[in-house]
């Protein structure tokens, strides 16, 4: 998906640049010239709407009101970053997932065939997302069958 956002880039006393996107509070860097800046900017904003869109946060429609005319202290330009959502959700490869859980990595296919980890696909491999590895952490299985409670009728 492609994004389009306002940034704002005010030259700096040493050279460099701040830049900041006024439709997205908190989303702001800076650069050591104007390219750097201008690199920066995308990257931080290719960033930001990618975690964004991963959590489900919805995102803020962009505006052009905040635009400055060009100026020697600063100037507004479009910032364009094409986002896939998925890049921002933390993976584990199969073998990393088998060690942070203790377990065969035949185990880790079984537990994605299964359900109860969630995977991402690319190409052959399969990608284990942390948070279904973190879940599965903090709800520990005791070894063997489940056993059978014992209820006493008096």
């Amino acid at each position: 998906m492609r994004f389009t956002y306002e940034g704002v880039f005010v030259s700096r006393d040493d050279g460099g640049f701040d830049a900041e996107f006024p439709d997205i509070p908190g989303c702001s860097t800076f650069g050591d010239d104007l390219d750097d800046a201008i690199e920066s900017a995308a990257d931080i904003l290719e960033s930001f709407l990618a975690l964004a869109l991963s959590e489900g946060v919805e995102l803020p429609r962009p505006t052009l009101h905040h635009r400055l005319p060009p100026t020697a202290e600063g100037f507004s330009v479009l910032v364009s970053v094409e986002v896939d959502p998925d890049s921002a959700v933390p993976v584990r490869t199969t073998a990393e997932a088998a060690e942070m859980l203790g377990v065969s990595t035949g185990r880790i296919r079984q537990m994605i065939r299964t359900g109860i980890l969630e995977r991402r696909k690319e190409g052959r491999d399969n990608l284990i997302t942390l948070a279904s590895i973190e879940e599965r952490l903090d709800s520990p299985r005791s070894a063997g069958r489940p056993r059978k409670e014992m209820g006493v009728d008096l």
